[in-house]
């Protein structure tokens, strides 16, 4: 759209054919007068003196432009404090979850260690338990082996008697060996 120069000067002009049937002279001059004096009064308000549409427009497009970019830095910072309020929370349960599994696996290395002394006890009793009953065999054995020794000679004497023989004096003298100990390895 072409600029169109606009003053007084071309609004008031009178230079309209004057006919019997058209508008009152006197009340078209009037209402042009009004309208220079509203279009004068409305170029000097207007920044510069004249304002053009594009002018206009354009000022209402840099106005847009600057409400977008401070909206977006504002949103911009808003997205940053959250990520960086998100990422201390992680960081937060993070340690926290941490320090719950450090304490748990602490817990159960003292139970374990609990259990481990418990156990290595039962065992040195089991053990010497298991000592003293193979002394306790190893006795038994050699008591059972000379009594054995002793029953046979007097089996023996008693079968000698029953035949009617004399008991050997080298047998009847001298107890039976006892038997070999067992390995105890």
């Amino acid at each position: 759209m072409p600029a169109v120069d606009v003053d007084r000067q071309a609004i008031e002009r009178r230079d309209f054919p004057v006919s019997r049937r058209g508008y009152e002279p006197a009340a078209v001059d009037a209402h042009l007068r009004g309208l220079a004096s509203e279009f004068e009064e409305l170029q000097r308000s207007a920044p510069g003196g004249e304002t053009s549409l594009a002018s206009t427009a354009g000022a209402q497009v840099q106005s847009i432009i600057e409400a977008a970019e401070t909206a977006a830095a504002e949103i911009e910072s808003q997205a940053l404090e959250h990520a960086r309020s998100v990422r201390e929370a992680a960081d937060r349960d993070a340690e926290r979850t941490r320090e719950q599994a450090v304490e748990r696996a602490r817990a159960h290395t003292s139970a374990v260690e609990e259990a481990t002394a418990a156990l290595l006890a039962r065992v040195q009793s089991m053990d010497s338990e298991v000592g003293k009953l193979v002394e306790g065999l190893r006795a038994g054995a050699g008591r059972l082996a000379g009594d054995l020794g002793a029953l046979e000679r007097s089996m023996g004497e008693l079968y000698d008697a029953a035949a009617g023989r004399e008991p050997a004096a080298a047998e009847s003298s001298s107890p039976a060996p006892p038997p070999p100990a067992p390995d105890s390895a």
